[in-house]
């Protein structure tokens, strides 16, 4: 009797395109108003940082990579 194997497949499908995103990310950086969305960003930052304090483990070090400017950190 040979014995069962279970393979997992994987895909690995795009869902977004990151040349389209770095040139929006690249464009609303251009705009003289871009500071006025930044409530956006800080909120999100905030959800995020009331999740991670419910996690009981310490990290004593933590990277905020992709972060713009540092909304996790001021949160």
């Amino acid at each position: 009797m040979q014995p069962l194997v279970t393979r997992r497949s994987f895909s690995t499908i795009p869902i977004f395109n990151r040349g389209t995103k770095r040139q929006q990310r690249n464009n609303i950086a251009l705009l003289d108003n871009s500071n006025e969305y930044e409530y956006l960003q800080d909120e999100v930052a905030r959800r995020l940082v009331d999740r991670l304090e419910d996690i009981e483990r310490e990290f004593p070090l933590a990277l905020d990579l992709g972060c713009g400017s540092g909304h996790l950190y001021r949160t």
